[in-house]
């Protein structure tokens, strides 16, 4: 299982320019998961410090990215 600290996380989404507050579609391309997949992964509570539930789903980003790279199942 690999591991991220917050500031990899950091510097790993700067480089890559992406926002502060990701939109489920930003997310699940990170993810390589399709929308609608990502959706039911966060349904099942796999992303809980880092998926904003309610309409639009949105995602903190560098949160997601720690939380993506705990997962192995994500």
């Amino acid at each position: 299982m690999a591991t991220i600290t917050r500031e990899q996380a950091r510097v790993a989404a700067e480089t890559a320019d992406l926002p502060l507050v990701l939109t489920l579609e930003e997310a699940a391309a990170i993810a390589r998961r399709a929308p609608g997949t990502l959706k039911r992964l966060v349904s099942e509570g796999r992303f809980p410090k880092s998926a904003k539930r309610g309409k639009p789903l949105l995602f903190w980003r560098d949160a997601f990215l720690i939380e993506l790279m705990r997962d192995n199942d994500a």
